[in-house]
């Protein structure tokens, strides 16, 4: 099958467009029922229709792809294309446009969509093609929950492996300053700052994003900052510790067919990550662990005990079976406000800020695969925190120029330290946390040293956006 590649959006070749929700509208996600499948792809084409459509027959090849042995694949592999593509809109129930960008003179969309499994499978073996097809795909069965694992892996990688770039988006306009060289013998040394700010496409693919991990991930909850919440430390005691009070909807699906909404409401401390220049190797190695506080069932907890209760869970021995990771070990009664199986592995993005909250709006995301989370951790980093210019020295050659790369990198996000206030359950989560910002400038320094032959040939001396592989080494 075709292998799909994300390309990320080039501020100077590539425009991307936004499609996230309005502010104040609810995060639509596509679910899957039984007998269904969810697929991320990307398309290309002339026209953002063709893209569309492109993205579309993607989408259905995957999933056929998923039911076809490689060998079989291989043999006919044009049969299995044209048996798919050819009703490719009869297997597709509803899709979700994630993404729209246009590179050159070519479109590219990202979409998600909800194949229907058993009209694509009875089409396939009506055509002679061999279908491995399992017909338990309960999470609960292990086997099912290590597929769909090494499937979000899968699909992060395509969508997300930043050694795959060769265009992305350049979220920083820059102004560069230089002050007078300093003389040393035969030496110069060339000093300059660069002031980076925020453009509009910060927040373009930053919502851009929020749209495809809300496909991608198991599970999305989207919480929006309801009011300041003080909890009494202990009885008959002024003194108190203030939470938000965040809300944040579920959907139930009745026996009847009908969906059913309710709104719950959960007490967080959003910790606060303050951006910071760090350079290359730390912004790919470790971060600081920041308290993300959650509050649970205590003897303070009062008339809320009733909604919190219902996220202090047992995490069960079939619960560890699946997961597989043994420090879970430990754990016997979990705060987990997600409705479907449990999974340790969260990312959470806050945004929005006014005079009572850092957060106006959180939105949890939760995989089953860490590697998953290093995926996605290392695309933020790229995309949103590296300086991503070079200070180019014109020389009167023709066609010759001396570029120096700054190892500049503005650190946005941190490792959560999930802690909950509970008599009984733990907090088993891990992950990460990235904070947007209205807008962000940050300020970071150049140095350079010349011969007196190389000084005298400079002409000119600008800062360009950088980009080519070369910035991946």
């Amino acid at each position: 099958m075709q292998k799909l590649l994300l390309v990320i959006f080039s501020i100077f070749l590539m425009t991307p467009v936004l499609l996230a929700q309005a502010e104040g509208e609810d995060m639509i996600i596509l679910e899957a029922q039984e007998g269904e499948k969810k697929v991320i792809a990307d398309g290309y084409g002339a026209t953002p229709e063709e893209a569309l459509e492109k993205a579309l027959q993607n989408a259905v090849e995957q999933a056929a792809g998923a039911y076809v042995s490689s060998i079989t694949e291989i043999e006919n592999d044009e049969i299995v294309k044209d048996e798919v593509l050819s009703l490719s809109h009869g297997f597709i129930k509803e899709h979700r446009k994630l993404s729209e960008s246009k590179f050159d003179d070519e479109y590219k969309v990202v979409v998600a969509a909800i194949i229907v499994e058993k009209q694509m499978i009875e089409r396939l073996e009506a055509s002679g093609i061999k279908v491995n097809y399992n017909a338990s795909g309960l999470v609960s069965d292990l086997k099912a929950w290590d597929k769909m694992k090494a499937d979000e892996l899968k699909i992060a990688t395509a969508l997300f492996d930043v050694h795959e770039m060769k265009n992305y988006g350049i979220i920083w306009n820059y102004q560069l300053h230089m002050e007078e060289p300093r003389r040393s013998g035969d030496k110069y040394t060339v000093k300059g700052t660069v002031s980076a700010t925020t453009n509009p496409n910060y927040s373009i693919e930053f919502y851009n994003l929020k749209n495809i991990l809300s496909e991608l991930a198991l599970e999305t909850e989207e919480m929006k900052y309801q009011m300041p919440v003080a909890h009494s430390v202990r009885k008959n005691s002024k003194e108190t510790v203030t939470y938000d009070r965040f809300a944040f909807k579920v959907f139930k699906r009745k026996k009847n067919g009908r969906i059913k909404e309710a709104t719950r409401f959960i007490d967080l401390i959003v910790p606060i990550v303050e951006p910071k220049i760090v350079n290359k190797r730390s912004a790919y190695g470790g971060r600081q662990r920041v308290p993300f506080k959650f509050y649970g069932i205590n003897e303070m907890t009062g008339l809320m005990a009733l909604t919190f209760k219902k996220y202090e869970k047992e995490l069960t021995q079939q619960d560890k079976n699946r997961i597989n990771e043994p420090w879970l070990n430990k754990y016997n009664i979990i705060f987990d406000f997600y409705e479907k199986d449990f999974s340790p592995h969260m990312l959470v993005l806050s945004e929005g800020e006014n005079l009572l909250t850092n957060s106006k709006v959180v939105t949890f995301y939760k995989f089953m695969n860490p590697e998953t989370l290093d995926v996605i951790r290392n695309y933020i980093t790229f995309l949103f925190e590296s300086a991503h210019c070079k200070i180019v020295f014109k020389t009167s050659e023709d066609g010759q120029a001396i570029d120096f790369i700054p190892d500049a990198y503005f650190a946005q996000y941190a490792e959560i330290d999930p802690k909950v206030w509970s008599t009984k359950a733990n907090m088993a989560y891990r992950g990460n946390i990235f904070n947007k910002l209205p807008e962000l400038g940050f300020q970071f320094t150049i140095e350079k040293t010349f011969t007196e032959e190389e000084f005298n040939k400079i002409t000119e001396i600008e800062v360009e956006p950088f980009k080519g592989e070369q910035w991946m080494k």
